[in-house]
């Protein structure tokens, strides 16, 4: 099948697919220096895979991928939701979502999702969503089967923050 790798970074994740499970990789970062990484290694891998210069809100190939790969990027974008509606609609029917992201749980509001812009620094940081606003918004896309297969805090993020990895069917 295809796989778009959403941050791809160096394309360890999608390589190692393409390896393993003969998948053919797609992979979309915003730095430059990542795609070469990327072109490089999986040059070296021998793995047929593309990686481009491209945005995880507007990047289109619609009913195009078998599996997308959105690891550590959703809270790094200032429209995340635009970019789970943009990763349902480059889904084939059938496809999967495998999402791993920060989240931020109130403890008395399940609504309630934390502007984190420049937390740590960092002018990447936008949004962590809540868990329930995260998954209310997959199912509100069209996502079915939304299985949250693990959460976990570690010891330096804020206060009610978490890390949260899902999957979901399209």
């Amino acid at each position: 099948g295809k796989v778009l790798d959403i941050g791809s970074n160096s394309g360890h994740n999608s390589i190692y697919l393409a390896s393993k499970y003969n998948m053919h990789p797609t992979g979309i970062d915003v730095q430059p220096r990542h795609i070469e990484v990327s072109n490089f290694l999986s040059k070296i891998a021998k793995i047929d895979a593309e990686y481009l210069i491209g945005d995880a809100e507007t990047f289109s190939k619609e009913n195009y991928f078998d599996v997308v790969l959105h690891f550590g990027t959703l809270y790094h974008l200032p429209n995340p939701l635009l970019s789970l509606q943009t990763t349902y609609n480059n889904l084939k029917n059938g496809g999967y979502l495998a999402l791993e992201t920060q989240v931020y749980d109130h403890p008395s509001d399940k609504n309630i999702c934390y502007f984190m812009h420049m937390q740590n620094n960092d002018p990447t940081n936008f949004w962590a969503l809540s868990t329930h606003v995260l998954k209310k918004y997959l199912e509100i896309v069209g996502f079915t089967e939304i299985q949250e297969v693990l959460k976990v805090v570690p010891d330096f993020l804020e206060k009610n923050m978490s890390r949260i990895f899902l999957v979901a069917k399209k």
